[in-house]
């Protein structure tokens, strides 16, 4: 009788090899959604081919424990995740996966650090600059991470926000604030001015910052 019930349970419990395909599948293509990430991009970070994860996306073939890993860490998830089938989990995830730059490598240089972190807030971070030095001190110290909204055509500056931009002197930090009508960029560095001009390039604006 025990036997019977063992094995009744285990029939419940039981999933094919197709079924896990196809969940695998599913919650695949729900992170990809909810990051909004390109599959090119994810290629490139996770050293997975195109061909195979257009493949895990369609719920064909039989991805590896490994592939599922790697799939995992890029996307903040336990791996696990993959093989629930609960579609509560999804929004309990709230994970986005953002590259890492060093301040003068941006954007010249591809990233190849991501830093995976929990959308707070409608925290809406493109990427993440992160300070190496002490010349931004005491503003921000090293070791410091800045999430960084890229900036907008026609979008309208604010006083008072911390912007990443590129001016004669390369990338740099610059507090924007209004003096008299003039608009006016102050180094984080030494306080010293810059007047805005279309020959600055503005990347974006500092929406918040934490510690590596």
């Amino acid at each position: 009788m025990n036997r019977e019930i063992e094995n009744s349970n285990y029939n419940q419990n039981y999933a094919s090899l197709d079924d896990l395909i196809v969940l695998i599948s599913k919650k695949f293509n729900d992170l990809l959604q909810l990051n909004k990430t390109e599959i090119s991009e994810l290629s490139k970070y996770t050293g997975i081919s195109q061909a195979g994860l257009r493949r895990i996306r369609r719920g064909e073939g039989n991805p590896t424990i490994s592939i599922i890993n790697k799939l995992a860490c890029y996307f903040g998830v336990p791996i696990t995740y993959f093989f629930i089938a609960d579609k509560k989990e999804l929004i309990t995830v709230g994970l986005k996966s953002i590259p890492i730059y060093g301040l003068d490598l941006y954007p010249n240089k591809q990233s190849n650090r991501m830093i995976v972190t929990k959308e707070i807030n409608n925290l809406d971070s493109d990427y993440v600059i992160e300070i190496v030095c002490d010349s931004f001190s005491p503003v921000y110290s090293k070791n410091t991470l800045l999430y960084v909204k890229s900036f907008q055509l026609k979008e309208i500056l604010c006083s008072g926000l911390i912007y990443f931009i590129c001016s004669n002197h390369g990338n740099t930090l610059q507090r924007y604030i209004e003096i008299n009508d003039q608009k006016i960029f102050q180094s984080l560095k030494d306080n010293s001015l810059l007047k805005y001009s279309s020959d600055i390039k503005i990347y974006g604006h500092v929406i918040t910052s934490s510690v590596a």
